[in-house]
């Protein structure tokens, strides 16, 4: 149980999707309480991403509820399940690789302030200012880019652009992070690295559901782990139970080595 005591912050009950004559998720439920990290896994075409857009509002569900903070989430549209606190980022980074790192972090700070992104383009009041320097230099010292503030996106390396990736979703004050392969194709440092951040962040009161295909990093770091095959979830426990359950070690772990 996490420290935050709410196991109902977020629940997905018979969460359906069809396009035509093909389900892509049928009848998942799952709750994740407040605080924790949960890992979305299963082999490529499981259904993961389509979780992902359904919870989020870019996709309409063919079945199912969204509850996220006892309030039903369904059938908002993105923009609004994002002001309700509940964030993505994509396994392709949107970054603005031509300006500063802090510049990105800043911009992911405006979007959700009063005077939204025109902010930042037509001189924000004194105070705006100082309450978003203040939030981007909370967000580069939680990501560890701080002393690369000044540093062109474009110009970071492969790990620190990723980083870069979380710290403008964290502008937007989420409650929920949703993580869409934040490890993909990081060495083992930048992967450890990374993993301490997502501690780090659950420390400050956000939760985080990731998706992903390094077993290892996702055994290391979540609390309990979901398992998707053909839509359906086949397994959901802690990631010891994960380890030994022998039908997601048929379907899915049995090439991929997680000791």
């Amino acid at each position: 149980m996490s420290k935050f005591q709410d196991p109902n912050f977020f629940k997905v009950e018979t969460l359906t999707k069809n396009f035509g004559g093909f389900t892509a998720v049928s009848e998942l439920s799952f709750k994740l309480p407040r605080g924790e990290i949960m890992g979305l896994v299963g082999p490529n075409g499981a259904g993961k991403t389509t979780v992902f857009n359904l919870v989020t509002g870019f996709l309409k569900p063919s079945k199912g509820r969204i509850i996220f903070k006892d309030k039903e989430i369904t059938y908002l549209k993105p923009h609004e399940i994002a002001r309700e606190g509940l964030v993505r980022t994509f396994q392709l980074n949107k970054i603005f690789s031509s300006l500063s790192v802090e510049e990105n972090i800043r911009i992911g700070c405006y979007g959700y302030e009063k005077g939204g992104l025109m902010r930042f383009l037509f001189n924000p009041p004194k105070n705006e200012r100082d309450n978003i320097e203040e939030a981007a230099n909370k967000i580069l010292d939680l990501i560890g880019l701080k002393g690369l503030r000044k540093k062109i996106a474009a110009d970071l390396s492969y790990g620190d652009h990723k980083r870069l990736g979380i710290g403008i979703s964290l502008g937007a004050k989420p409650n929920l992070l949703l993580l869409d392969e934040p490890f993909a194709g990081m060495n083992p440092v930048e992967t450890q690295k990374c993993m301490d951040i997502l501690r780090r962040i659950v420390e400050q009161g956000i939760t985080i559901l990731l998706i992903d295909h390094d077993m290892r990093a996702v055994m290391g770091i979540c609390g309990s782990i979901l398992v998707l095959n053909f839509g359906k979830k086949i397994a959901e426990g802690r990631p010891e139970e994960i380890r030994e359950n022998p039908e997601v070690v048929t379907t899915y772990l049995g090439s991929i080595r997680v000791a």
